[in-house]
């Protein structure tokens, strides 16, 4: 797992530096929201942010903001790293986008806990993309299936030339009942 730590505080990335290399987890640091908005544009390998919430040059809410609503399809959990812990300024990083937040000082046991919580919701994510990918496969497969064979349907109908009045077809294709009908 890939991890941007956010922070424009030196001593709070390399404290998050050592946990995450104690735990085999790559990582990149970035400065400030700018800087993050820059990395995450280039490198598609992250899974994880670490944001800080108060930064100069774009802070963690703003940069967050813009993370999400660049990459609406790619599913990437900001977690907000902050001292803040009044209701109005975590609801305000939640409605940024934020998807969890730790408080510091940060503890270790619980920063493990979310960060593989959240690598389980990326791995599951992942997954339903997959299925939805082949979902939409076979549905092409099967409605390319069902138009053929109505037209197959269709154009056999055309072909009987019968001049009996009491007789009467209808037809109904996969796609209107539980297997093609046909009446007469």
């Amino acid at each position: 797992m890939k991890i941007l730590v956010v922070d424009d505080d030196q001593c709070n990335r390399e404290l998050l530096g050592f946990i995450l290399d104690d735990l085999d987890y790559l990582y990149l640091e970035a400065e400030n929201g700018q800087q993050a908005c820059e990395i995450v544009e280039q490198d598609d390998d992250i899974d994880i942010i670490l944001m800080d919430v108060n930064m100069p040059i774009m802070d963690g809410i703003a940069a967050t903001k813009k993370i999400k609503a660049s990459y609406l399809e790619r599913m990437l959990p900001i977690v907000f790293i902050t001292a803040l812990d009044d209701d109005d300024s975590l609801n305000e990083c939640l409605a940024a986008g934020g998807d969890d937040f730790i408080a510091k000082p940060i503890n270790t046991n619980t920063l493990i806990a979310k960060l593989n919580a959240h690598q389980r919701t990326i791995t599951l994510h992942n997954k339903v993309q997959e299925n939805n990918k082949e979902l939409q496969y076979h549905r092409h497969v099967m409605d390319r299936e069902h138009n053929i064979v109505e037209h197959m349907f269709r154009n056999d109908m055309k072909r009987i030339h019968t001049n009996a009045n009491n007789i009467n077809f209808h037809i109904s294709p996969v796609t209107m009942f539980n297997g093609d009908v046909l009446l007469v």
